[in-house]
Parts: C-alpha cells; sequence; structure tokens
C-alpha cells in the first residue's frame, strides 16, 4: 500500500515544495530510487530528504537522513538500509513540481548489493508502479478592482464588492469548492461577506461576465440552518462543509462583527473566508471573474499586510478524500484601495481667485 502527497506550503504547479511517499518494503534492501513518470517536469537536483523507518522486527522507530547518490530532472536514488517488511515514509523537501497539472505517476524500486561483493552492482529487490497525488494547477489572478456605491473603487474603512479577474492552468471541474480567504493582518484585515458571491466565465472580447459557473456554497439553504427547525439541523450535523463557517450568513457575521473584542490578542479572527460551490465547469485558461462583498481595512498599513489565498478542491465523498485543482498559493493580487477623504468640515481655500471677491 503506497501513499503520497503534497506536505508543503506552496503547492501549484512548476513551484518548489515537499513531498512524501509512504510504503512498506516486502525484502531487504539497502537503496531506493524514486522515477517520476508524468507528468514531466519534475525536478530532484537541490532536494533533500529524510526518512522514518518503523522497524516490524522490534516495533522501534528510527530516522535516517539517507546518503543521495542520484539526484536529476526526474530520478531520486538513495541509501536506505530497511529489512523485509519495514514502513518507511519518505520525505523529499525542494522538490520542483512539474508545471503540467493532473495525476502524478512513480515509479518505486529497491535495490541491494550482492552479500559477497559489497562494491558490486546492485540487483532490483522490490517494484511498484504507481498513480500518486494530484499535481494541482496554478491560479493567477491577472486583474482585480473594487466597486463602493456608485464609486468604481474599494474605499478604505467601507463594504465594497471586489473583483478578481483570473485563470488557472488546470480545467474546472463542476462539482468542485472554490475557496477564498484573506489573511496576514489578523481581525483587522478585511471582513468578507458570502451571500452575493459568484464566480463568472468573461468574454474574451468585451471582458464582461458571461455565463455563472458558481455562487455561494449556501444559496437555498436558510431552512436547513434554522434553529427552530430541530429536524434541519440535525440533519445538517452531518453535512459536509469545505470550511467550519461555509454557512455563515451575512447579518450574522455583521452581528459577530459588532460584538468581536479587538483588544483580546488571543482572539481568532473571524469573517475570513467565503465558499462557493462551482455548478458548471470550465476548461483550461478560460478568463474568470470572481465576485464578493467585503468591508475593507481603515488604513493602508493593514491592507498591504493582507494575503489573498484562493483554492478550489474536489471531493471524494466515497473515500472522504479532498483534492486540491488549483491554487494561487497566495500570490499577491493587484488591488488597490482608495482613501475617503474627510468631507467635514467642509474645506476652506486659502486663496480666492480674484473674479471671486
Amino acid at each position: 500500500n503506497i501513499s503520497s502527497g503534497i506536505t508543503g506550503v506552496l503547492r501549484g504547479a512548476g513551484s518548489r515544495t515537499t513531498i512524501y511517499f509512504n510504503f512498506t518494503v516486502v525484502q531487504s534492501a539497502s537503496e531506493l530510487q524514486i522515477d517520476a513518470l508524468e507528468p514531466i517536469g519534475f525536478e530532484f537536483q537541490d532536494s533533500y530528504a529524510y526518512a522514518n523507518i518503523s522497524q516490524r522486527a522490534n516495533s522501534s522507530m528510527r530516522r535516517s537522513v539517507p546518503q543521495i547518490l542520484l539526484a536529476t530532472w526526474d530520478a531520486f536514488r538513495l541509501v536506505i538500509l530497511a529489512d523485509a517488511f519495514d514502513n518507511i515514509h519518505l520525505t523529499i523537501t525542494d522538490v520542483k513540481i512539474s508545471e503540467v497539472p493532473g495525476a502524478s505517476r512513480w515509479r518505486l524500486s529497491t535495490w541491494e548489493l550482492p552479500e559477497d561483493d559489497k562494491e558490486g552492482t546492485p540487483y532490483i529487490r522490490d517494484e511498484a508502479y504507481v498513480q500518486g497525488f494530484l499535481v494541482p494547477g496554478q491560479l493567477q489572478v491577472f486583474n482585480a478592482f473594487g466597486q463602493t456605491g456608485r464609486e468604481n473603487a474599494a474605499i478604505l474603512g467601507r463594504e465594497s464588492d471586489l473583483f478578481f479577474d483570473m485563470t488557472s492552468s488546470a480545467p474546472i471541474p463542476a462539482g468542485s469548492d472554490l475557496l477564498v480567504a484573506a489573511g496576514g493582518a489578523g481581525p483587522a484585515g478585511f471582513k468578507l461577506f458570502s451571500e452575493t458571491a459568484e464566480l463568472w466565465t468573461l468574454n474574451s472580447v468585451t471582458g464582461a461576465a458571461e455565463t455563472k459557473l458558481g455562487e455561494w456554497y449556501c444559496t437555498g439553504m436558510r431552512n436547513l440552518f434554522d434553529p427552530e427547525n430541530e429536524t434541519a439541523m440535525n440533519l445538517t450535523k452531518e453535512m459536509y462543509l469545505p470550511h467550519p463557517s461555509a454557512c455563515e450568513w451575512d447579518e450574522t457575521r455583521r452581528e459577530m462583527l459588532n460584538s468581536f473584542d479587538y483588544s483580546d490578542p488571543t482572539a481568532e479572527r473571524i469573517a475570513q473566508v467565503v465558499v462557493l460551490k462551482i455548478t458548471t465547469g470550465a476548461p483550461v485558461h478560460s478568463p474568470l471573474r470572481l465576485k464578493f462583498k467585503v468591508q475593507t481595512p481603515t488604513d493602508r498599513t493593514t491592507f498591504l499586510q493582507e494575503r489573498w489565498h484562493i483554492d478550489i478542491e474536489l471531493v471524494n465523498h466515497t473515500n472522504g478524500m479532498i483534492n486540491l485543482v488549483t491554487t494561487n498559493d497566495g500570490d499577491p493580487v493587484p488591488l488597490s484601495v482608495v482613501t475617503q477623504l474627510p468631507t467635514e468640515p467642509p474645506p476652506e481655500p486659502s486663496h480666492v481667485a480674484p473674479l471671486t471677491r
């Protein structure tokens, strides 16, 4: 039984990150080779590895920092001393994952030196071809702007609608979930509201919103979360939610924010995530527009500390696995804000034009 995954902070296609493999050897071995078969573009030249080896013979665990024998574009070979049926959890850091999103495929093989000739040619012991983790796409926000009432801008300290125009190097599947989160500035940062959130495709010529792909995850579910409806509340206890706050109504979030204690340094940030359900898929590199409502920070310093994390996930409800389809890995979003000038007291000019005297 072989499992693998991405555990690094960066997860999008083409990023440098950390991956792992968990497997059990059948026969004793002294070397391990990992070959990346699909998609092309993995790089191991600067990678470093460590392993936790659970020894079946004496039920002990030992940590190993294996000697690297080979590190090329798509192959990684190292010294690992393992007995039969030892379980190995191997972590490889600073791997550049493929720039091509999709399911990865790997060849894992163990080798051993001849007992009578320790300088001889290693011979193969175990071999397995496995489908590994999904390489997520890269989500790029190429344009961002705000709308505050009639003003075509996001204004500090006000409620505004934000618009993120973006593309993804992986196709967007129907049935997936989009999570957008603000982080970095703490409780003083952006406050996000869910109910008007939508995802659209853009017309490639006019740039106008064209086809609606998704909306707030809990649209039309208010009756299920009615505290006076005991039957509905019992049903929602077992309901899968992409995020615990996915079904917080805007009025609920405003009430929470009004009573929030900003003087408490241990208080957890609230109203920072919006979740959308995508009902219609989109091909690779489709221009998309994400729209949602926020309350902007009150000052520019706090605004500059914020980072936007946008992930699209697909849940396999059969086994509960969550696959990351595409992500922006928290890359900067080209959003600007406007400072509202005070209107009171009315400004008085220090100089008056001659014709007004």
